[in-house]
C-alpha cells in the first residue's frame, strides 16, 4: 500500500463512507455537494449503496464496550500526537506525507464505528469479484431454488465475520472462505445447512484447517431447496460429527442471501 491516494481512491473511499455513515459534518456537506454536481461520483454512491443494503440486514448491531472505545481513542491520539510531533520537524516536501498520515488517523477513527457494515462490506467484495453477481433485495421468506448463487456472513454473535461462504445451488458446491476463524487443533470445525423445511441440520462436510478455501460439495436432494437457508458451524470431534447430526456447539453462523 502507498501513502498516497489517487482521485479515484479519493472518489470511492468518500462515496462508502457516505454510504456508511462515517463522515463528519464538513465531510458529509462536501459529498452532498458532489452528489449534486458529480454525476461520477453519484454513480459511485448508488454502487455502494447496491452492495451494502442488503448485506447490511444480514449484520446484527452490535454494542462495542466503553472500555473498547477507551483503548481505541487512547491509540487514536497517540497517532495524531506522533504526526504532529514529526510534521513539525518535517522538511517542505514531507508536509504532505503527514497530512495523509492525519487523514488515514480520521478514516480509522470514523471506520471503526462501522463494524458491522465494513462486515457486510467483505462480503460485497467475495459476491461482486464475479462480474455477473449482482446483490438481490432480501425477501422476508427467501426460497433457494436450483440456479441461484447464494452467500453467507457467518459470524459469532453477529460481531466479527469469520467465514464467508458461497453456494452455487445448481451445482450442489460450498466454498467457505476463512476470514478470522479460530482454527482447533485437536477439534474440527463442520459446516450444517438448515432451514425451515429441515428440520434436522445437514452436514456439508468439514473446514479446512490448513487452507484458506474449503470446497464442498452436496449431493443430497433435499439440501439448497427450502426457505430461510442457513448455515451454522460446530465444533466437533476430529474428523467430524460421529452422529447423524451436530454434537459440539455452533461456534459460528449466518443466513444465506440470494445474489443473482
Amino acid at each position: 500500500m502507498t501513502d498516497t491516494f489517487t482521485p479515484d481512491e479519493e472518489r470511492q473511499t468518500l462515496a462508502g463512507e457516505l454510504v456508511l455513515g462515517t463522515l463528519d459534518a464538513l465531510e458529509r456537506q462536501r459529498a452532498d455537494r458532489l452528489l449534486e454536481s458529480d454525476p461520477r461520483f453519484a454513480a459511485e454512491v448508488e454502487s455502494w449503496r447496491g452492495r451494502l443494503s442488503p448485506l447490511d440486514e444480514a449484520v446484527a448491531p452490535v454494542t462495542v464496550p466503553d472500555n473498547v472505545w477507551i483503548r481505541i481513542e487512547a491509540g487514536i491520539k497517540g497517532l495524531e500526537a506522533q504526526a504532529e510531533a514529526l510534521g513539525a520537524q518535517a522538511e517542505p516536501g514531507q508536509v504532505l506525507l503527514f497530512d495523509q498520515m492525519r487523514r488515514r488517523v480520521a478514516f480509522w477513527r470514523r471506520s471503526a464505528l462501522a463494524g458491522g457494515a465494513i462486515a457486510a462490506c467483505l462480503a460485497a467484495l467475495v459476491v461482486s469479484s464475479p462480474p455477473t453477481f449482482l446483490l438481490q433485495p432480501l425477501g422476508l421468506t427467501p426460497e433457494v431454488v436450483r440456479g441461484q448463487q447464494f452467500v453467507a456472513v457467518v459470524n459469532r454473535d453477529g460481531i466479527l465475520p469469520a467465514l464467508l461462504v458461497q453456494v452455487d445451488a445448481a451445482a450442489g458446491t460450498i466454498e467457505v472462505r476463512s476470514v478470522s476463524a479460530e482454527r482447533p487443533t485437536d477439534k474440527s470445525l463442520e459446516v450444517w445447512y438448515l432451514e425451515d423445511d429441515q428440520p434436522v441440520p445437514v452436514s456439508l462436510g468439514l473446514v479446512d484447517a490448513t487452507a484458506d478455501v474449503t470446497r464442498l460439495a452436496s449431493s443430497r436432494q433435499d439440501v439448497l431447496k427450502g426457505r430461510n437457508p442457513l448455515i451454522a458451524v460446530t465444533l466437533e470431534p476430529l474428523g467430524g460429527s460421529p452422529v447423524e447430526g451436530p454434537t459440539g456447539p455452533i461456534v459460528y453462523s449466518g443466513k444465506l442471501i440470494p445474489v443473482e
